[in-house]
C-alpha cells in the first residue's frame, strides 16, 4: 500500500491533531503536536540561559520526559518541599497525577514531552507557590541537591 500524505488541514478535521509552536517568556522553543483528547507531544528547545518552567500539576494525564541533550531536573513538591532529581541524555521519567512539579533546563538542552493518560483537554493547574519556590533554586543548588540529596 502507498503511503497517502495527510494534510494540516485534514489532520485537524478529521483527526482532531493540530501543531502550535511557541517561543515562551522564559526563552524556551516549544514545537507541539497537540490533540483534541488532552494527549500530546512537545519537543522544547531551551534558550540560551538555564530557566525553570511553571510549576503545575494534572490530575489524571501524565508527562513522560525524554531527555535528548544536555540535562534536566524535575522538581516534585514533597511536604511543601521541593525535591529535585537531575536526569541526562537518554534517560526517561514520569510525572503522577496531582504531583505538583516543575522543570528546568539549562541552556540548550532538548528534551521530549509526552503527555498521557489524559481524560479530557485542559487537564493543567498551576502552582504559583511552587513556581516561586523553585525558580529561587539555581544551577548549583540543583546540582548539590543531587550529589549530596536533600531538599530545599
Amino acid at each position: 500500500m502507498d503511503k497517502t500524505q495527510i494534510t494540516i488541514d485534514d489532520a485537524a478535521a478529521t483527526y482532531g491533531i493540530r501543531t502550535n509552536h511557541e517561543m515562551m517568556p522564559n526563552g524556551e522553543r516549544r514545537f507541539r503536536l497537540t490533540s483534541d483528547d488532552g494527549n500530546d507531544y512537545i519537543r522544547t528547545v531551551a534558550g540560551t540561559g538555564g530557566a525553570w518552567q511553571k510549576a503545575h500539576y494534572h490530575t489524571a494525564l501524565r508527562e513522560t520526559y525524554v531527555v535528548e541533550t544536555g540535562w534536566m531536573a524535575l522538581a516534585e513538591e514533597v511536604d511543601g518541599k521541593a525535591v529535585i532529581r537531575v536526569y541526562w541524555p537518554s534517560d526517561v521519567v514520569t510525572t503522577k497525577p496531582s504531583v505538583v512539579h516543575n522543570v528546568y533546563l539549562p541552556a540548550a538542552s532538548v528534551i521530549h514531552t509526552v503527555k498521557h493518560g489524559s481524560r479530557e483537554k485542559g487537564d493543567w493547574t498551576e502552582s504559583a507557590a511552587f513556581t516561586e519556590l523553585t525558580t529561587a533554586i539555581s544551577d548549583r543548588e540543583i546540582h548539590a541537591q543531587n550529589s549530596g540529596g536533600g531538599t530545599r
